[in-house]
């Protein structure tokens, strides 16, 4: 999780130096030396409590830098005079100097905790091998909600003989696998069926008195593949199984469920709150009422999960001026009523962000995410970017064309598929930044007229596309082509467009090309 976080600011820091100029590569290597020590420590981590809590330390300064760094590049490249571009540069120069300063602390303790975990042997356990009335001493503490800790410690240690099921909500990220873990209470590795696997499972556990702790239940048809493996022997056996979301913990569990990781309702009532960055699945649902508090100051809003991207709730908000929009599939993919950010009057970018995985697997071609019709954008609507694989049709992006204001668009890691973008009607008549990276466009039809006013396009992993549109050559704004990891023919259009505006217009562009 912090590897990833890092490595996704990196990124970030990568694509201000080559939209604002600015020399940001010793912030760059420090990161990267950083990184080594993370991935390294990684190995042994493991689920120790203080790593993992200096971990989502890491992660949250990160997030939150990559946000104000690509926020103020922004103001960089639209910068109308000197003074704003230099107070936009000076600022992400204190942002990631104040960064680094906290990461370069939180990895330095970091290390300090590895080292003490490196004599400690490891321990393994399986509920095959532990004799039946062995009982380890727990390695990790609760830090914080001891309350919620009693409550839940007591619920498991009474209660009735029959068979319970507990549950606590919150964030996980892994991907569910009956398999995976049937293989993992029965410490095997064996390519028996998963049917034999339950079957073993169940007959080993019957008759005995066990606790089991399922981390990481995504959905209700989930539990329902599993439950059966654990007979209710009525003595007193429970089951403990996390999961982020609301709904299975109230279809699975017998008992009430825990909550410990929440935000609680209260967050919406500061009335000076200006920032406020959460994971996804934070925050209840708060629909707003006569008696209300309208969070006036609020101005940045990231992290929001997707399921309150509605008129109503955006109505708390009406002076917000930047959202980040992130979630996992299922959270976009569940959705089909949204979204309405036409309320969200002074709100100049927006990102929506799907999580990214390691290894990505594209399991089909329907889209996770619909786009609302373009009158349900925020009308002021500067800057938008889609991150992770939503599968939308390049047709889709017709809308995005149709937004008044729009001068910034991002499209990356599959956000778009399809082999072909054909640009039709007006096109994107004020946009003047266009990213694309990691996406499988092999053809690009387009004319000038599409991309009036482009100014700086930046093509990234693009390794399927064959050329760039020959009548980007008309595009009289056109000011820098940067190219990187494409076909050597991607290149070579790029030189060419540029040796046409030279020969018609007697101006001069830049091109940028590596690894190509």
């Amino acid at each position: 999780m912090a590897y990833a976080a890092v490595t996704s600011l990196m990124r970030t820091i990568h694509q201000s130096m080559e939209l604002t100029g600015c020399d940001l590569q010793p912030f760059y290597e420090k990161l990267k030396s950083l990184r080594v020590i993370l991935e390294k420590s990684c190995n042994i981590m493991g689920d120790h409590e203080g790593l993992t809590i200096l971990e989502v330390e890491i992660v949250e300064v990160a997030y939150t830098t990559e946000d104000m760094v690509d926020s103020e590049s922004r103001n960089v490249f639209l910068a109308q005079n000197l003074e704003e571009r230099s107070r936009a540069m000076w600022e992400i120069f204190f942002v990631l100097e104040q960064a680094l300063e906290c990461i370069d602390s939180t990895v330095k303790q970091w290390m300090a905790t590895s080292d003490s975990m490196k004599d400690l042997k490891p321990q393994t356990s399986s509920l095959v091998s532990l004799p039946e009335h062995a009982v380890e001493q727990p390695e990790n503490i609760m830090v914080g909600r001891e309350n919620e800790f009693e409550m839940m410690l007591d619920q498991l240690a009474r209660g009735g003989r029959e068979l319970e099921v507990g549950s606590i909500v919150a964030t996980v990220s892994q991907e569910y696998c009956v398999r995976n873990v049937l293989l993992g209470l029965l410490s095997l590795t064996s390519d028996e069926p998963d049917d034999q696997l339950a079957d073993r499972l169940q007959k080993h556990l019957k008759g005995r008195r066990y606790l089991v702790v399922i981390d990481d239940i995504w959905t209700t048809e989930a539990w329902d593949d599993i439950k059966l493996c654990f007979p209710d022997c009525i003595n007193g056996s429970r089951i403990l199984l996390t999961t982020r979301n609301v709904e299975v913990a109230e279809y699975a569990s017998s008992v009430k469920s825990f909550h410990p990781f929440i935000l609680p309702s209260e967050i919406l009532t500061m009335p000076q709150l200006r920032k406020l960055c959460m994971g996804w699945n934070y925050l209840r649902s708060h629909e707003p009422t006569e008696n209300r508090l309208v969070l006036k100051s609020l101005q940045c809003l990231h992290q929001l999960n997707p399921w309150y991207c509605t008129g109503s709730f955006f109505r708390l908000f009406p002076n917000l001026k930047k959202l980040k929009v992130f979630g996992v599939p299922q959270d976009f993919r569940n959705r089909k009523d949204l979204y309405d950010f036409r309320y969200l009057y002074q709100l100049e970018p927006l990102r929506f962000q799907k999580e990214i995985r390691r290894e990505t697997h594209l399991g089909g071609t329907a889209p996770t995410l619909l786009l609302p019709p373009p009158d349900a954008f925020p009308q002021n609507l500067k800057s938008l970017t889609f991150r992770g694989d939503f599968l939308l049709a390049w047709k889709d992006l017709s809308i995005v064309g149709k937004l008044p204001k729009l001068e910034v668009l991002k499209l990356s890691h599959n956000a778009v598929i399809g082999e072909e973008w054909e640009v039709v009607e007006e096109g994107f008549p004020h946009l003047k930044f266009l990213f694309l990276d990691t996406v499988g466009i092999r053809y690009w039809r387009a004319s000038s007229d599409h991309f009036p006013y482009l100014e700086r396009l930046f093509l990234r992993e693009c390794e399927y596309l064959d050329s760039i549109p020959r009548d980007f050559a008309d595009i009289t704004t056109l000011a820098l082509i940067d190219i990187q990891y494409c076909q050597q023919s991607v290149g070579n259009s790029a030189k060419q467009i540029q040796q046409d505006i030279q020969d018609n217009y007697g101006s001069s562009i830049e091109v940028h090309t590596r690894d190509l």
